[in-house]
């Protein structure tokens, strides 16, 4: 007979049934792809690395000599176990043309031979490539995308006198969950009237909670089988732009979207386990009367309609509101949840899209032009005096075209600094041509001599060096006790960088690398000016990669455009989400209260009247959750994103809040969803006919 009525069950509630097995099916794809990818992502680049045969370290050689130089010290250091030499040719974009175009590229380029090299390549297939046909070349997958390059495209290569022709699936997880955990809930409560008759015919509790239970754990199997295949391709979707520049993954397989969907089914036989354990505190007839007595103690608001301005349908929503808040607060947590998601990923985009991180990688300067290949030259058989030459040569033709300019450059180098004993290998930075002050420092004095240092706290944590102690730096050619005068924040090297003085005695002995060139105007030019001068200086300094300060904080960070996808990703999803718990719970607020709509008809009220009081219950409430989401997306984006800049190396963010977006643009978009969908689906109370009071208890 149980099964019977749960048959019975499954289809007079086609709607409310399909749309729950939507969320299970949305929760498993969430949650059997997000576990996956979270396991390879943490896991992904020693996964790769292992896979591909990279060592621990890489030592870069360059100029003439450099072939064996190190081998004398890596052969007597007993730390290390093997070491293996990789000739590869360093490019620039300006050494590329394909299909006759100039190409865009990112910083430098590694041209290497494939039969020479001991480690192992794929293709975007996660295929190993063993061999290449000769006059043909592997290239990476964002490199084919961003300069719009097919298979069989025809890239050139000229290289001196050589000329021929590699932030959501924890959010998501977090939504799945708290909106399965309402669903189950409130259609639970729906069906109080079915359990009331249940009990009054004498079915034990147990039994009338299995029979819940057992639909449940029906919906939950099939909804998560569904939820599983899909996982895999959505899955892989998201790892997409990751996996073109490597082969991620992990020795697990699909096992783990197995567990997820194994995890989803656990959690929904949970919630319906307790959600029908009120089952055994209602008597019959509190059951059938929905879990009420029918017996009123209190006014039912504060909010009376004598009061009130509105039109009738707009009381009686603002009423309905405040009298039954509980009904209406999972629309309210759902919608902002979701909202809460979305706008902090705005908020981080827009950070990103800013130059309020300009500090965080150098000084700020008016423009910033990356020339790899003049740079790399420089780091290879010149030195610190014909850079600053260089420097002033770019100024002095800058003049010329009417441009009065300084030049300057971020440099840095590796050198061994000592405190207490150990010894660390270190990246230092220095610009050229720029003092001191330029800088950003959060605590202590600023460096005044070339004596003195300011370090990250990762540099502090890795040594326990701190503000006031002294640490040895060997220059080469001489070594000097330096002073911890301040504390500064960087993500350069993921924020292990020390911060020299202007006067240091660095050598291009130890060059790491070389960042932009940056140019600081002496006049000022306003906003129009300032892209006017832009433009001329692409063609003086014949690239395209000639940046303000916000296009450097985007070059420099490199996932401005993933943040923009999954930010549109992020938003689609929650309107999906948002269209389906408007449906469901639309239509079961159309289930609870057909009497009542019946008696408002009969007593004269429109149609329209009836689905405008269902619309502005919903709007009212979306425009409560979006509101909510607004004004809190502020400080949760400092709370929960601040450790993410952290790990980068800057935990001091100021971020970059734009109001239209936050507060109008993203919000209102859910809103109107909202209101459209309720109002098509409130359109169902035209069905409800006067002549329906006789269902009237």
């Amino acid at each position: 007979m149980l099964l019977k009525s749960l048959g019975k069950d499954l289809k007079r509630k086609k709607t409310m049934n399909i749309i729950l097995l939507l969320f299970i099916i949305l929760a498993t794809m969430f949650v059997a792809s997000g576990v996956n990818n979270v396991v390879t992502v943490m896991s992904g680049t020693d996964y790769y690395f292992d896979l591909a045969g990279i060592g621990d370290y890489v030592v870069i050689t360059m100029g003439d000599n450099a072939i064996g130089a190190l081998d004398p010290i890596l052969e007597d250091e007993p730390a290390v176990e093997n070491y293996r030499l990789e000739n590869v040719i360093y490019a620039a974009e300006k050494n590329f043309t394909a299909q006759g175009e100039k190409v865009k590229t990112k910083n430098s380029v590694i041209i290497q031979s494939i039969g020479g090299s001991r480690i192992k390549f794929f293709d975007t297939d996660n295929r190993e490539v063993t061999d290449i046909t000769k006059g043909h070349a592997y290239v990476s997958g964002n490199f084919m995308e961003e300069n719009h390059l097919e298979r069989g495209n025809t890239i050139r290569i000229q290289h001196g006198a050589v000329d021929m022709t590699l932030v959501l699936s924890v959010c998501l997880i977090i939504v799945s969950f708290v909106v399965l955990r309402f669903t189950i809930s409130f259609t639970i409560v729906e069906e109080y009237r079915e359990i009331g008759v249940m009990k009054a015919i004498g079915i034990p509790n147990i039994r009338i909670r299995s029979l819940y239970i057992g639909k449940y754990l029906m919906l939950a199997v099939v909804g998560a089988g569904i939820g599983f295949f899909i996982s895999i391709p959505f899955g892989a979707m998201l790892l997409k732009s990751v996996s073109e520049n490597m082969v991620l993954g992990n020795s697990h397989g699909y096992w783990i979207n197995l567990m997820g969907a194994l995890l989803v089914v656990f959690v929904i036989v949970l919630f319906a386990y307790l959600c029908t354990g009120k089952v055994k505190k209602a008597s019959p007839v509190d059951a059938i009367r929905s879990g009420q007595t029918g017996e009123r103690y209190k006014k039912k608001s504060i909010y009376r309609i004598g009061k009130s301005y509105f039109s009738p349908s707009l009381y009686m929503a603002v009423n309905d509101i405040i009298s039954s808040p509980r009904r209406f607060l999972t629309i309210i947590l759902s919608f902002s949840i979701c909202t809460l998601l979305v706008l902090m990923i705005v908020n981080t985009t827009q950070t990103m899209k800013s130059p309020n991180l300009v500090g965080t990688f150098g000084t700020a300067s008016d423009v910033y032009v990356t020339d790899v290949q003049e740079v790399m030259e420089y780091m290879s058989g010149h030195t610190k005096e014909d850079m600053e030459a260089r420097l002033d040569e770019l100024a002095e033709m800058l003049g010329k075209n009417g441009m009065p300019s300084e030049v300057c450059i971020e440099l840095q180098y590796k050198y061994k600094l000592t405190f207490e004993g150990e010894v660390y290998n270190l990246t230092c930075q220095q610009g050229l041509h720029t003092r001191a002050t330029d800088y950003e420092y959060y605590e202590g004095e600023m460096p005044q001599n070339g004596n003195e240092i300011a370090i990250t706290p990762q540099i502090s944590e890795l040594t326990g060096a701190k503000i006031g102690d002294y640490v040895t730096i060997d220059y080469g050619d001489q070594t000097r006790e330096c002073m911890v005068t301040a504390y500064f924040q960087t993500m350069n090297q993921l924020g292990e960088i020390v911060r020299l003085h202007e006067t240091a005695p660095t050598d291009f002995t130890h060059i790491a690398s070389a960042f932009s060139y940056q140019i600081n105007f002496a006049d000022q030019p306003n906003e129009e000016e300032l892209a006017d001068r832009i433009a001329r200086i692409k063609v003086l300094f014949d690239t395209d990669k000639v940046f303000d300060q916000t296009a450097y904080c985007v070059d420099c960070i490199g996932v401005v455009d993933t943040m923009e996808a999954v930010q549109w990703l992020l938003l689609a999803i929650t309107i999906v989400v948002v269209m389906l718990v408007t449906i469901l719970m639309e239509r079961s607020f159309i289930a609870d209260e057909k009497a009542q709509i019946a008696m408002l008809k009969a007593i004269g009220f429109r149609d329209e009247t009836v689905v405008c009081w269902q619309v502005c219950r919903f709007g009212l409430a979306a425009l409560i959750a979006v509101i909510l989401a607004a004004v809190l997306s502020i400080p949760m984006t400092k709370l929960c994103i601040t450790p993410i800049f952290g790990m980068m190396g800057a935990s001091r963010i100021k971020y970059n809040i734009d109001v239209l977006q936050i507060f109008v643009l993203y919000p209102g978009a859910i809103l109107f969803v909202t209101v459209v969908v309720a109002w098509l689906t409130a359109l169902y109370t035209r069905t409800i006919k006067s002549s329906d009071t006789a269902n009237i208890e």
